[in-house]
């Protein structure tokens, strides 16, 4: 919905004091908009090569706010999303030749993104089972326990003590 020009109109003047109110001029406040001007291909031909969304926008003398504005528009949309499907089309099949002809990394690319369970760099590894740690001592097996690893430590401290 655009804006409008508004203008003061004087309403009353009594005893020194005027009163006013603002009143549409029905005419639009800023800029005219550039959208019918612009050729639907030359977006779609914009977005084929693979430009952003901001870069589309300097191509056609708007910022990116606009050009989001204008994705309201069926057509231009339609003419945005057309050229961007194209442009990933090229590199997926660009993509698949070098990966069908050997190319390592490209083959890489391709298994990590289409299996990414099997191929991708992190692995999770589930572990089951207890490892051994002395969650099963009683108290007094466990503070036998500490007072042995304590007198080691201490034995550890006064050897590196004696070769210093």
């Amino acid at each position: 919905m655009p804006k409008h020009q508004t203008i003061e109109v004087v309403v009353a003047k009594k005893k020194n004091t005027i009163k006013s109110q603002y009143v549409s001029t029905g005419k639009p406040v800023g800029q005219p908009s550039k959208y019918p001007a612009i050729d639907i291909k030359q977006v779609e031909a914009l977005a084929g090569l693979g430009l952003t969304d901001v870069e589309i926008g300097i191509a056609l003398g708007v910022c990116e706010k606009t050009l989001n504005v204008y994705k309201a528009k069926p057509e231009f949309l339609q003419a945005l999303t057309s050229g961007k499907v194209k442009a990933d089309l090229r590199v997926i099949q660009s993509l698949y030749k070098k990966a069908i002809d050997g190319d390592t990394i490209s083959c890489i690319f391709w298994l990590k993104n289409r299996r990414p369970k099997q191929w991708r760099d992190k692995q999770d590894v589930e572990v089951s089972g207890s490892i051994g740690l002395y969650h099963d001592l009683s108290a007094e097996e466990r503070q036998q326990r500490i007072a042995e690893l304590e007198m080691k430590r201490l034995a550890n401290v006064e050897v590196v003590a004696e070769q210093s």
